[in-house]
């Protein structure tokens, strides 16, 4: 009994103390929340819920908001219902947001319920909610019908677990894109890591790389460059000038962000988007300029597109005088090669809602991505004509281009392939790139590797039973060994880097370097694996 008296006190005890936590609790999850840091301020919201019998029925909004900023759409429908459910506090654009979680994850039906709830509601904007019901319906059509004249395929093993987005070709075997995966191994030295995640995502920054695929259909990747990588923060997507010549790129403004002060609050404001361009000369990219419309103290500057000629820079931004939350703008190029003053590409285009992710085709076809046009789910791909700020009427791209998620970022090169961006079921990561090919030939079996190169390995007595990770850095796959008697075998293929990556109780010990260029078939590579000694 006095055990149990004992237990009873002390989980009264544990119980008075987070109930005292909690105000503090609260008040950090709220600081991440005006900070924009939706991934933190999620995980506290979720912590408060759970620990408390009665609910500020606020907290369960903002956790729904959260989820939805993160695109994290079942949860947000998840958490949009219980918000609804409560109809004396809830919030007319609750209903708005739980029907676009609902779209987004195809759930056609239950979102136009939704909808229609969100249409009842005093002051409800009556025009962007018939946009969203035409696209629920819509959808169902073109679900039922997709596009059968391209072949689209997950572009692995570019995709990780991660967002990796913003595909695009350069030169005749290359593709550029920008990663949040980090991929530590591919940058180079030079290049920026910042330790800390985006606190929105709670994820790493993004950076930009290269990939190269060889005729085994192995993808190479590596740093685009140190020189455009060295920003901070969140860097791509680019586009480049015809010639190679320059690149323009979109990074997250370093500097202190700008915001506001409310009494009994820290400071609190966004890092806006800008943008910068450097000029390739021998070989080698110059130090970024900044490009001469940033103003991160005021909005956001980003997402470039070039027309084919070069004379006309189209770009998105939340600057004042569009029609929505981002338009799409553009500048021409003058007598003297700079740009001119940025002017609106017009209401044909934008829409009160956000229009971006501009991209040109060679015959001056304009793509870009909106959640304002009658769509699928959140941003749609749309196809337009024209330039500057006369354009024909934007064409939804239809299935399998678009789908209930995120499509956006769609590049095409002689129409006869492409990328495009998606966040879709199906993919490996947060953000995956698409490729396509039009008019696509049968498919060829690929030409299987042959594994003609040994490698031995053998570990010091005291390290019998490490774990041994061989890792293939071109194919971006690899396998265990368990070092049980001190040796391991494995065949290698030719002109292949691998690494020995050696573990130790979970923890990484030791790295190892195995390069199969220049060595010859049936050779055997012999490698010591001893972490802590030479």
């Amino acid at each position: 009994m006095k055990q149990l008296f004992l237990t009873i006190v002390f989980t009264s005890l544990l119980l008075s103390v987070y109930a005292q936590e909690q105000p503090r609790v609260r008040r950090q999850a709220d600081e991440h929340f005006m900070r924009y840091e939706y991934g933190n301020a999620a995980l506290l919201y979720e912590d408060l819920i759970k620990h408390r019998s009665k609910v500020d029925p606020e907290v369960i909004t903002r956790l729904a908001y959260c989820y939805r900023k993160m695109n994290a759409y079942e949860k947000a429908a998840q958490w949009y219902a219980k918000a609804t459910a409560d109809a004396t506090h809830a919030k007319a654009e609750d209903w708005l947001y739980y029907g676009d979680a609902l779209k987004s994850l195809g759930r056609y039906e239950e979102a136009v319920a939704q909808y229609n709830k969100y249409a009842q509601q005093p002051g409800a904007d009556q025009a962007r909610v018939k946009d969203r019901i035409a696209g629920c319906d819509s959808a169902k059509i073109w679900l039922a019908s997709p596009d059968t004249d391209f072949v689209l395929r997950n572009a692995a093993p570019a995709n990780t677990s991660y967002a990796d987005w913003g595909g695009i070709f350069y030169k005749t075997s290359y593709a550029l894109f920008t990663s949040d995966s980090l991929r530590r191994d591919e940058l180079s030295g030079k290049s920026k890591r910042y330790r800390r995640s985006y606190g929105w995502t709670m994820q790493d920054y993004a950076r930009l790389y290269l990939g190269r695929e060889d005729k085994y259909g192995r993808i190479t990747i590596r740093d685009l460059s140190p020189r455009l990588n060295k920003f901070k923060y969140h860097i791509g997507p680019l586009a480049y000038t015809a010639d190679y010549d320059t690149v323009y790129f979109t990074i997250t403004n370093p500097d202190r962000p700008h915001g506001k002060k409310m009494k009994g609050w820290p400071v609190y404001g966004t890092r806006r988007l800008m943008v910068f361009y450097s000029v390739n000369k021998n070989g080698a990219w110059q130090k970024p300029v900044p490009f001469a419309y940033n103003r991160p103290d005021s909005f956001s500057v980003g997402h470039v597109a070039l027309s084919a000629d070069g004379s006309v820079l189209y770009f998105a931004s939340d600057m004042p005088g569009g029609y929505g939350e981002t338009d799409i703008w553009y500048c021409e190029k003058q007598p003297d090669s700079t740009w001119g003053t940025p002017k609106n590409c017009g209401p044909v285009i934008n829409t009160p809602e956000q229009d971006e992710f501009p991209t040109v085709s060679g015959g001056n076809v304009f793509y870009y991505a909106s959640k304002g046009h009658a769509g699928m789910g959140g941003f749609d791909i749309f196809e337009a004509s024209g330039a500057r700020d006369q354009w024909s009427a934007p064409v939804n791209l239809h299935v399998p281009r678009n789908s209930p998620a995120d499509d956006f970022f769609y590049t095409v090169i002689h129409n006869e392939k492409g990328f495009l961006s998606s966040n879709r079921e199906g993919g490996k990561g947060d953000d995956d790139i698409y490729f396509l090919s039009f008019n696509p030939e049968p498919l060829r079996t690929p030409i299987k590797p042959l594994l003609t190169i040994k490698l031995e390995g053998s570990t010091c007595p005291n390290f019998l039973g490490c774990c041994v990770y061989l890792y293939n850095k071109q194919r971006g796959i690899g396998w265990c060994y368990l070092l049980e008697d001190g040796h391991f075998e494995a065949m290698l293929e030719a002109d292949t880097e691998y690494e020995i990556r050696v573990y130790v109780n979970g923890t990484l010990r030791q790295t190892i370097p195995v390069d199969t260029h220049g060595v010859q078939d049936a050779t055997t590579i012999e490698k010591l694996i001893c972490p802590g000694q030479q």
